[in-house]
């Protein structure tokens, strides 16, 4: 069993594939997320969408990271 495996047990065998695909790529991202990534695409949320939502936790993300350093 592969490193993405053992965290990854929930996702159909195209979408482990589709996740060791983007890992091949340099496209690193926690299965949990890509798990949820998928679904809202599969509830038909536009991609633009999940682009500004995913962007927007990454902004919120850096920033709390900032504060927790300066603290």
């Amino acid at each position: 069993m592969d490193k993405l495996s053992k965290f990854s047990i929930n996702l159909q065998p195209h979408q482990e594939e589709l996740l060791q695909l983007s890992e091949l790529a340099g496209i690193h991202c926690n299965p949990s997320i890509f798990h949820i990534i998928i679904e809202l695409l599969n509830m038909q949320v536009e991609t633009e969408a999940i682009y500004k939502m995913l962007k927007s936790i990454r902004k919120s993300y850096k920033l709390a990271k900032s504060i927790r350093k300066s603290v």
